[in-house]
């Protein structure tokens, strides 16, 4: 099967899901075509489209609590397709991607898209510490080598078809209903005053714009925050902290190393 265009298409505060789905699609792309992007991250990016039969699209998304990040689903809910091939991804903090692949799945057929392939990879979780790691350094150059060759399965899949209609359903793990997850406490990253510089990095990046400037220091909006850590973990003088009791848990209990998984 011939595509006129390969998206990577990704809501990604911490850069992982990013990395993921340019490896996949740069496996699928065998040709070397210009791959487009499609970031969803920022609140100004994005503004939504309708893919047609001809393309194919590399979703990728974060796994917050063994779901699509609600973010994500809000962002991804103005990119339609029109009997569009897409490759689904979750990636997730080395604990568990739970309902969060099958969800996705179900999003994307909902919105006019065929689900071809999917998978879930691991990244360093949001709450890593250097202190405390949990899949730190992920996707590493393991993992990306795996996003490569799971774009090409993908792609040899597809050419062995005749056409979308003869794309067979897809069946991935998960659970219906979706685990439920409660509200989220209000909370958000803590700023050392004596290491910030101001530079405003982290308002420029904020995913929901939780951060603005107070007059003279930076302010994080608990409301808003939606706990990415994006701020944390670009901030280049390290004065923004997160500080929850589950970076100790995730470091004790889920250190065991865990592998990509394909559906294909």
């Amino acid at each position: 099967m011939d595509f006129r265009k390969i998206t990577a298409l990704y809501y990604s505060p911490t850069h992982t899901s990013a990395r993921v789905c340019y490896g996949v699609a740069g496996g699928f792309n065998s040709q070397g075509s210009t791959i487009a992007d499609r970031e969803i991250t920022h609140v100004s990016l994005g503004g939504g489209c309708e893919f047609g039969s001809e393309d194919l699209v590399v979703v990728a998304v974060p796994v917050y609590r063994g779901r699509v990040a609600p973010v994500a689903v809000e962002r991804l809910a103005q990119y339609k397709g029109s009997n569009t091939a897409a490759i689904a991804v979750v990636v997730y903090g080395n604990r568990d991607y739970e309902d969060a692949l099958l969800e996705l799945c179900d999003l994307l057929r909902g919105q006019g898209f065929v689900t071809v392939a999917a998978a879930a990879f691991v990244g360093e979780h949001s709450y890593s510490r250097t202190e405390m790691p949990t899949a730190q350094g992920r996707p590493d150059v393991d993992d990306m080598d795996l996003a490569r060759y799971f774009g090409e399965q993908c792609r040899g899949k597809l050419d062995l078809l005749g056409g979308m209609a003869d794309i067979p359903e897809l069946v991935v793990r998960g659970n219906i209903p979706y685990k439920s997850v409660d509200t989220m406490a209000q909370s958000a990253p803590v700023l050392d005053d004596s290491l910030c510089v101001q530079c405003e990095l982290c308002i420029e990046s904020c995913p929901v714009e939780a951060i603005s400037y107070g007059g003279d220091s930076i302010l994080c909006s608990p409301e808003i925050c939606t706990q990415c850590c994006r701020c944390v973990k670009d901030c280049p003088e390290g004065a923004l902290s997160f500080v929850t009791p589950f970076t100790a848990i995730l470091y004790t209990k889920f250190a065991l190393r865990r592998e990509p998984e394909f559906f294909i």
